[in-house]
């Protein structure tokens, strides 16, 4: 019989107790029948016990064994001719006794993201369970099955025994697996657990391999015709979800969207979003210094504003420029008392938006901007004067608050555009989530799924692949969404990702502390303000204690450090040159040779991965429809060219020609509301652990606390500010991985 529905329970008979059933390799087997299969997708990682109270009538005093199969979630989470396999499950006690092998029939016809229960009889002779073997049968080559975990609950010791698994199971093949299959590579005594440790990293070196799609860029994994690893395949449960997300939003698009014609007012452009997607934030305000100056300290690119000391010398601002703005300090006292800052973006200069074949090309120009801001006595930080260009000189004004009202208005468009482009290029994609996808593809390929370094990271690493293949392709295949509404084209993108991988170091760009530091801005007496900063720290520091409870029962000592060679050479790949087989990361602690030396080394490096894939990439994302979902407040391309002089003003009807037109700005909005949406679990989520030792267990606990607390601290300053910061918020929208893809799509115009 096929396993029972959870709307079922308790209106059938349970299924009777199973029998020992015969080796795989003989006939005659006799299957266990299963008791019940609630579907819970997404919760196989917690092994949560609570069906199995549904089976009680359906125990013997003679059974024994409540066993709990938890199949993965994932899309073909069973593969290949997966009707016509069989699965066996058989236990050893801590004396090497061995059970019978017991058949776990009709897995074959649950869906992905199932558990089922089997009742297995008392085995005479055995003692506590101490590892679990699985074997399965199959008829077809490709055929294989994703095991997210195993819980096997003991009732005459009363014990529960919990056996993560997180690994496709092919026909033909068997696994052993040690209580919370957790244990370093010099800890692995038993020869058969040795061999297949050594032979599951030979097979993973082959699937994951590296590519470099950026030249001189992040590293990232190679595949073809979209052929990702049947493990880095999103759930049918999440690409049915995103599918209706996405159609719920083609849905609101009005009629006004529809044509190719320019906005006739900025009201008609508000209008407009508050009657499909709804109004963003940056519509009532994006016009005032005051937003200008909070979008650095609480935008989605919060990481450039930087303590000013000293001028720039390319920056030709002076005192009598901005004398007037600074309350009565000169620029001099100003600068001596912390009170001026600057976000300079140099890293732009000399980057062309797009090849230029057609004569509207030369009419987009991309700035490299740099502006200077004062923080007032009321501790407001405020735009005093913005260089579009890094030199000074006629054809480049200093632009100023005192400036005719749309001139300054354009100068504040076109920096927007310009950290629009190093916002989407690097902060979010290139140094998030492209330069982590190497190193997910480099934990797959040297640390084992048995290693606890390789179990803490793999949750934070899910839905990265697929996410990101999805965006290669949109930022450098023309005609694709973010491609043709992007100021910067294939060739500049390539560049800017060259550069931006150039000057990325894990020890300073993956600590958010010393990141802050290195820009001056640390400390609440300098920049009061920074709420980016003060809830982005905090929860770095949360999962770096929350990465050393893990990892230090395992590494108890540098000896143990020093003797881990999953250890070694993941970290020698990770700072390898690209062209050389690595990723060429930068700032890595430790050194090539001897590789990491202390447990501080691991944590640091952990703890930055971690830390990126969550809280960077919610930092970057998740308050982007607020911020940019109205386009001139943060545009993502702006036609025609810079202003080079001040002598002419523009009208609002010239700022309206420079902007997309209406159906560009219905797909800008609709690109920026999905990439809002979390779609992926919270940070901490109970269900999405891999690492289930109790040592883990109860590390997990206490972060879990720690964000509650920190999220009612976040709540307590929302609730005194006009404009709340809850991007970083951990109970609203903190998630613990990379949100599921956005469907890439061609432009339709």
């Amino acid at each position: 019989m096929a396993p029972v529905p959870s709307s079922q329970l308790g209106a059938q008979p349970a299924a009777p107790s199973a029998q020992p059933a015969a080796p795989p390799s003989q006939p005659g087997e006799a299957p266990a029948q299963p008791g019940a299969a609630p579907a819970q997708p997404g919760a196989a990682s917690a092994m949560f016990p609570e069906g199995e109270c549904d089976l009680q009538s359906a125990v013997r005093p003679s059974d024994r064994f409540v066993v709990t199969v938890h199949t993965g979630d994932r899309q073909k989470a069973w593969s290949g001719g997966a009707s016509e396999s069989h699965v066996f499950a058989q236990f050893r006690d801590a004396a090497g006794r061995d059970s019978p092998f017991f058949s776990l029939p009709y897995l074959s016809s649950t869906r992905p993201g199932s558990v089922d229960f089997y009742i297995l009889p008392h085995v005479s002779g055995l003692g506590a369970i101490a590892t679990l073997l699985l074997r399965r049968r199959g008829r077809q080559d490709g055929d294989a099955w994703l095991v997210d975990a195993v819980g096997v609950t003991d009732r005459r010791l009363r014990r529960r025994h919990v056996f993560p698994v997180h690994r496709w199971l092919e026909a033909g093949f068997q696994m052993r697996l040690d209580e919370f299959d957790c244990r370093l590579p010099q800890d692995v005594l038993d020869r058969e657990m040795v061999t297949q440790r050594a032979r599951e990293l030979v097979d993973r070196r082959a699937l994951y391999e590296y590519a470099q799609i950026f030249k001189e860029g992040p590293v990232q994994l190679y595949y073809e015709d979209d052929d990702l690893p049947f493990e880095e395949c999103p759930s049918f449960i999440e690409l049915d979800e995103l599918t209706d997300e996405i159609n719920e939003m083609m849905v609101l698009q009005s009629p006004t969207f529809c044509t190719h014609e320019k906005w006739s007012s900025f009201l008609e452009l508000q209008k407009a979003c508050a009657n499909t997607l709804g109004l963003p934030t940056a519509a009532l305000h994006w016009t005032t210094d005051i937003w200008f100056g909070l979008q650095r300290v609480q935008g989605v690119n919060a990481k450039l504003i930087t303590l000013c000391t000293t001028i720039p010398r390319n920056f030709g601002v002076s005192a009598s420029m901005v004398n007037p703005f600074l309350e009565g300090l000169t620029l001099g006292e100003a600068l001596a008392a912390n009170r001026i800052f600057i976000v300079d973006l140099h890293i732009l200069e000399g980057i062309l938006p797009e090849e230029r074949v057609r004569p509207t090309d030369y009419l987009k120009q991309l700035c490299a901007p740099i502006a200077l801001f004062y923080l007032n006595k009321h501790n407001v930080l405020l735009p005093i004067a913005i260089q579009l260009y890094q030199y000074s000189g006629k054809r480049n004004p200093v632009f100023l608050p005192s400036d005719p009202a749309n001139l300054w208005l354009l100068a504040k468009m076109y920096f927007n555009c310009s950290e629009a482009q190093h916002h989407t290029v690097l902060t979010h994609m290139g140094l998030g989530r492209l330069l982590m996808e190497g190193v997910a593809v480099c934990t797959q390929r040297n640390l084992s799924p048995s290693h606890p370094l390789h179990r803490l990271l793999a949750p934070h690493f899910r839905h990265l692949m697929i996410t990101n293949a999805v965006t290669v392709e949109e930022l450098l295949e023309p005609g694709m969404w973010m491609y043709e509404f992007m100021m910067l084209k294939g060739a500049g993108v390539q560049e800017l990702m060259r550069r931006g991988k150039a000057s990325w170091r894990l020890d300073l760009d993956g600590v958010v502390p010393r990141q802050v530091a290195a820009r001056g801005v640390s400390e609440p007496s300098v920049l009061p303000h920074y709420p980016y900063r003060d809830d982005a720290t905090a929860l770095h520091a949360a999962i770096e204690r929350y990465v050393r409870a893990c990892l230090e029962p395992y590494y108890t000592d540098e000896t143990r450090v020093a003797g881990d060679w999953e250890l070694l050479q993941w970290r020698r790949e990770l700072v390898r040159p690209a062209q050389k087989g690595g990723l060429g990361l930068r700032g890595v602690p430790g050194d090539m040779v001897a590789g990491f030396t202390t447990l501080d080394h691991v944590v640091e490096t952990a703890t930055a991965f971690i830390s990126t894939v969550t809280v960077g990439h919610a930092a970057a994302t998740l308050g982007l429809y607020e911020e940019a979902g109205f386009v001139p407040g943060y545009p993502l391309m702006l036609h025609g060219l810079p202003p080079r002089s001040k002598e002419q003003t523009p009208s609002t009807a010239e700022l309206l020609e420079r902007l997309p037109g209406r159906c560009h700005t219905w797909f800008i909005m609709l690109l920026w509301k999905l990439f809002s949406s979390p779609r992926a679990p919270r940070l901490a989520d109970p269900r999405h652990r891999w690492l289930l030792d109790p040592a883990s267990t109860e590390a997990a606990a206490r972060l879990r606390k720690e964000l509650e607390e920190l999220s009612r601290k976040i709540a307590r300053r929302n609730a005194t500010v006009p404009f709340p910061y809850q991007w970083l918020d951990p109970r609203l929208s903190l998630p613990n991985c990379v949100p599921r893809a956005v469907v890439s799509k061609k432009a339709d115009y």
